[in-house]
């Protein structure tokens, strides 16, 4: 009987039992209420389990009221008359609200643990201060606002097409970044209000660079090399995911190239019965006024199969692939200057 009072003593005194199941475990807490702070609660197995699960919890309840509002910010756009949203607009959206939710959620904290003494389970109570959170947000927005002034002043004054059209495409992301924080702070805030815009908007910022990009400046495609025709179409489609102009136009100059140069080499000889094909493949980007070579990016790799001709299929396969990520890193390069 003392051992039994001993162990429950120790349980008591170390916080992780306690004589009543909390009311948070079960419904609402009465020391955080909804209108002050947003709550998780999470089980598990171990303490550091339910913890985890409690965070999660909010960032659920935090990405299914984004969601709600990415849904219908993407109805109105396909209902609207700039066309519809391709797939990889959509995953790039929601990979960018992924990204800006974790930061919105480092202010939480696991406000309370409690171990159920007859299923030894662990239960967590994770809270987000509202106030804290919105003023943290606010803060960057205020950063941000600031940051988009003074691009603004700097496209004004630029001289060169790469140079204005970098700053247009920073401009785009920063009031991306913006348009994301200002929905964060509108949930956090309670009010469903974001702040108040004062230069341009997200949709401005992404329509002054395609117009740019349709009226000022426009890539060219070249492809050399086996393969390189597929890997170039794969070039296209990243480019103009971002915003940029492929020059479809045999007797327009294009201000600049992406050179695409390929080389595929098969092995006849099968090795464990497999037949294998390496491929080398390089991006540039070429400035067609000075001929020079702004940036250019290679890789390289080894795909097998069961014969000579479907290790070619697939090194073509793997090498697209590749050069869809080569696109990615040439187009960060190129905008931001790096």
């Amino acid at each position: 009987m003392r051992t039994v009072i001993a162990i429950m003593f120790v349980a008591l005194s170390t916080g992780l039992v306690k004589a009543q199941t909390p009311d948070w475990v079960t419904g609402k807490s009465s020391a955080y209420p909804d209108d002050q702070y947003m709550t998780g609660v999470g089980s598990g197995d171990t303490r550091q389990e339910a913890e985890n699960q409690a965070r999660a919890h909010i960032a659920e309840v935090f990405r299914v009221q984004l969601d709600a509002r990415f849904s219908t910010n993407k109805t109105e756009t396909l209902n609207g008359s700039n066309g519809n949203v391709n797939g990889q607009s959509v995953d790039i959206t929601r990979s960018r609200v992924n990204v800006g939710l974790v930061k919105t959620l480092e202010g939480s904290e696991i406000a309370d643990v409690w171990q159920d003494p007859n299923t030894m389970e662990y239960y967590a109570l994770a809270v987000l201060d509202r106030q804290k959170a919105s003023v943290r947000i606010a803060d960057q927005i205020s950063a941000l606002d600031t940051e988009l002034v003074e691009v603004g002043k700097q496209i004004d004054t630029v001289s060169t097409k790469l140079g204005k059209l970098r700053l247009i495409a920073s401009r785009k992301d920063l009031a991306l970044r913006r348009q994301d924080l200002n929905s964060d702070y509108s949930i956090l805030s309670n009010t469903g209000q974001g702040l108040p815009l004062p230069g341009i908007s997200a949709d401005e910022a992404s329509t002054e660079l395609t117009r740019f990009c349709q009226t000022e400046v426009t890539f060219g495609l070249g492809a050399k090399g086996p393969g390189s025709e597929s890997a170039a179409q794969v070039v296209s489609d990243g480019l103009t995911g971002e915003g940029l102009v492929i020059n479809d136009k045999q007797n327009k100059r294009s201000d600049f190239t992406v050179n695409v140069a390929s080389k595929l080499d098969p092995s006849d000889t099968p090795l464990d019965g497999w037949y294998y094909c390496r491929w080398d493949v390089e991006l540039s980007i070429v400035d067609n006024a000075t001929g020079v070579v702004m940036t250019d990016i290679s890789k390289r790799g080894r795909s097998g199969q069961l014969s000579v001709e479907r290790a070619k299929d697939r090194a073509v396969y793997d090498m697209d692939k590749a050069v869809k990520e080569m696109t990615a890193e040439l187009t960060k390069k190129l905008l931001g200057g790096e």
